[in-house]
């Protein structure tokens, strides 16, 4: 739990696909908010999300109902900051797929649409 992965769950109507950090730990949250404000990777967090947003794959991880103390409540990325996660949930359509062998192909090319935002997680913690 304490590091990004993925997860798969799904019913007799739908296939729920997600990746990230649904919680971080208290020693990850920190390094989180720094990857934040940070110039680059702050940058570049936007942009992965921005894509995801197009993709139809909804980001969520907010928690926090006000900006952390020790930070400015107008930089431009402060609402991520009041995030204690990050992560990303696609629900679908259960895919025909469901009962063959193309199954997980069809998962990994889903997760992969997923990928930016989990590399950007493992590098920044």
């Amino acid at each position: 739990m304490e590091n990004p992965g993925f997860y798969m769950c799904f019913d007799a109507r739908k296939l729920m696909l997600a990746g990230g950090a649904h919680e971080f730990p208290r020693e990850k949250l920190e390094p989180f908010r720094k990857a934040v404000i940070n110039d680059k990777s702050g940058k570049e967090l936007v942009a992965i999300v921005e894509k995801l947003q197009r993709k139809e794959i909804e980001v969520m991880g907010e928690h926090y109902k006000r900006i952390p103390r020790d930070y400015d409540p107008d930089h431009p990325r402060a609402a991520f900051l009041k995030f204690n996660g990050l992560y990303i949930m696609s629900e679908l359509k259960l895919p025909t797929q469901i009962h063959s062998k193309g199954f997980v192909p069809y998962c990994i090319k889903e997760f992969r649409r997923m990928d930016p935002l989990q590399r950007w997680l493992v590098k920044s913690l």
